[in-house]
């Protein structure tokens, strides 16, 4: 994508494949009734980066599954994530993620001894090994009020990671 273009999928899904790298603008997959879609950026060589450069969203969805290298750390190149899931699935190394203060989620790869930047999510988000639209289908409603920052009542669970919370 172009810098400043965008794609507006109103609930749908979208799915971008690349082979030498792929640079996403503004993609919104949130729907004006009804569910977001899910976003799947995939580059086979290349990285997976944000065509504008900024600390803006790049993508708006329910899920993201992100296939493919991020770029270097320090770039300024990464992506920012609006999505309640995701994950991230790198060609080899291990996925780390980081809390910052700032209430977003850092996620990067560690390939040997280089560290890539995966995405950086804005607000809650959970990080799944597994299909993301499984995940979300078996979700349950308190849960999706969890993930989109709503109070959720006592008695409810709320399934963080592998872990399950009785609140």
């Amino acid at each position: 994508m172009a810098s400043g273009s965008s794609i507006r999928s109103l609930g749908g899904d979208v799915s971008l494949e690349a082979a030498t790298g792929l640079k996403v603008a503004d993609i919104d997959a949130r729907g004006t009734r009804g569910a977001p879609g899910l976003v799947n950026p995939e580059s086979t060589k290349g990285t997976i980066s944000d065509a504008n450069r900024d600390t803006a969203i790049d993508i708006y969805a329910s899920g993201v599954t992100m296939k493919g290298p991020g770029p270097k750390a320090g770039s300024g190149d990464v992506l920012e994530i609006g999505a309640h899931v995701v994950r991230i699935t790198p060609p080899s190394g291990s996925v780390l993620r980081e809390s910052g203060g700032d209430g977003k989620s850092y996620f990067s790869v560690l390939q040997g001894s280089s560290l890539y930047q995966a995405m950086v999510v804005v607000g809650p988000v959970t990080r799944v090994t597994t299909n993301v639209e499984t995940y979300l289908s078996r979700m349950t409603e308190s849960e999706l009020s969890f993930s989109s920052g709503q109070s959720i009542k006592r008695g409810s669970q709320v399934n963080y990671w592998s872990e399950t919370i009785d609140l």
